[in-house]
């Protein structure tokens, strides 16, 4: 990810002639050889490590839940039945993924599932900059262990799904565009369905990589591609907005709406404030990037972008463009926070893989020759001295205290900040009343005011938080 192979064998993967006909086989400029698939499994294995101990096992399962992952850890004990009333703040999928976590040990063991995706997000960045080499890979499935982003938010949500979601998908799509075939085609369209299901920015992603792949095809005239791209792409929309308006549409409320305000475009104060918020929101996001200040970080991650576009892998910064894009209109719209740190981790993850993956490309350059290798060491030196200390100091940050109530020898759960006087449900132990308001589930969180320890969900289409 040695024995000979074939010609056919050894350039699958490499990218295909920008002219080539379509299900042509690739031209063996970048190829992939089966055999070094063993040294890729060999290089995954530390990366997976360091994505493991980055975040501190021990102090996840050692740390009492806080209030929204409370809720969460407590929908695992409901009904199938009653899934649709816990998905407006979660994804159903991720539901069904707690239930699979062995009964063995803490509560806290539930944590296990997002340090699991985290590992996966380290496969997907690295299968994303193998694409242009193995020191991009390695560079880039090290920076998605420790981007500084998702190491600073370790709960009990789906935002490691989400990240991983993002990097599967433009992996795919690159995959596709270097080499069309329509089976690879219809597989990244089948990915994204079931997709949609444990992270809700499936769809952010989804249209952006679709986007990107038919804005190629147009430019290059590729109508034949066309004529699949459409009606697929069409197909993954309309399953994907059915997904919506059954398991997460109850979400989008006033009460979500108020809540989230001050993280839309204020677009209806004018256009000079909307552009400042959107200015102060991206250099935000760039500071969180892990490679310094945010100008510093913006040029590291154009050097990864312009490095994807000279690896004939344009579809990729097409839709990191695209996807961007996406968020700002969402955020005119009042219709997803723009650049949140917890709503738009996957989006900050995604820049410090590309940026990672810049670095490396010089590292790769320079190694070429021996003059040029004093340069390619001072980058990826200078880069780790930036990306490490940002991403420990995220590491350490602490996790919100706990906000609940635990009975010696029973599972701690969230003890309700007002009561409406509802019966609680069946299945569910609400702390010492044992009532809990029903319409706090549809709502996503507690009413009353926001709190250090519980934060609500955003009112969006595309995401439940």
């Amino acid at each position: 990810m040695g024995l000979a192979v074939s010609s056919k064998a050894a350039t699958a993967e490499a990218p295909a002639r920008p002219g080539a006909s379509s299900g042509s086989p690739e031209e063996p400029g970048r190829p992939w050889r089966r055999p070094g698939r063993w040294a890729d499994a060999v290089l995954l294995v530390p990366l997976a490590a360091v994505a493991v101990v980055a975040r501190r096992p021990g102090y996840l399962l050692s740390h009492a839940f806080w209030l929204d992952e409370a809720w969460v850890a407590d929908s695992v004990r409901a009904p199938l039945r009653q899934l649709g009333l816990l998905s407006s703040s979660t994804p159903v999928g991720w539901t069904l993924l707690l239930r699979l976590v062995p009964d063995v040990g803490p509560p806290e063991r539930l944590r296990l599932l997002p340090v699991g995706f985290a590992v996966a997000a380290v496969v997907a960045a690295y299968l994303l900059g193998r694409r242009l080499g193995r020191a991009q890979a390695v560079a880039a499935g090290l920076a998605a262990a420790l981007a500084p982003s998702a190491l600073s938010y370790l709960s009990l949500k789906q935002y490691t799904a989400d990240a991983f979601v993002t990097l599967l998908l433009l992996w795919l799509g690159a995959r596709l565009a270097a080499g069309w075939t329509r089976r690879r085609l219809v597989w990244l369209c089948l990915v994204c369905v079931p997709a949609v299901l444990v992270s809700h920015v499936t769809v952010f992603v989804s249209m952006a990589v679709m986007g990107a792949l038919g804005l190629r095809a147009l430019a290059e005239r590729r109508w034949d591609r066309l004529a699949w791209l459409v009606p697929l792409g069409l197909s993954v929309a309309a399953v994907q907005a059915a997904a919506y308006l059954a398991l997460a549409a109850r979400g989008d409320n006033a009460a979500m709406q108020r809540v989230w305000a001050a993280d839309f475009v204020p677009l209806g104060d004018g256009v000079g404030p909307a552009a400042s918020f959107v200015a102060r929101r991206t250099t935000e996001a760039l500071g969180r990037v892990g490679f310094g200040s945010w100008p510093l970080a913006a040029a590291v991650v154009a050097c990864g972008l312009a490095a994807l576009w000279r690896g004939r892998l344009p579809v990729v910064v097409i839709a990191v463009a695209l996807l961007g894009a996406e968020l700002v209109a969402a955020g005119a719209l009042d219709r997803y926070p723009f650049l949140d740190e917890r709503t738009s981790l996957f989006f900050t993850t995604l820049l410090t893989v590309c940026g990672a993956i810049g670095v490396g490309s010089v590292a790769a350059w320079s190694a070429r020759r021996l003059p040029t290798l004093p340069l390619g060491v001072a980058v990826a030196v200078g880069a780790a001295a930036l990306l490490v200390p940002a991403a420990r100091a995220s590491a350490l940050h602490p996790m919100p205290a706990s906000t609940t109530h635990t009975r010696p020898g029973s599972r701690p759960w969230p003890t309700p900040a007002r009561s409406s006087g509802r019966r609680c449900p069946s299945w569910s132990r609400c702390g010492p009343s044992r009532r809990r308001p029903a319409r706090w589930r549809s709502a996503g969180a507690p009413p009353g005011p926001r709190t250090a320890g519980s934060h609500t969900s955003p009112p969006t289409p595309a995401s439940r938080r």
